[in-house]
């Protein structure tokens, strides 16, 4: 279980530091690679 909070707490952070780096990026609903990982951003 507590490899899951550590996953679950990784991935809020990277989206995170996205959300902070690559705002237009998100903005713009672009597919984004970081950390190895790619996060599709919605406009919300």
């Amino acid at each position: 279980m507590s490899y899951v909070l550590v996953g679950l707490i990784s991935f809020f952070i990277g989206y995170a530091m996205c959300f902070r780096f690559f705002q237009k990026d998100i903005t713009q609903k672009k597919p984004m690679v970081f950390g190895g990982q790619v996060y599709i951003a919605e406009k919300k």
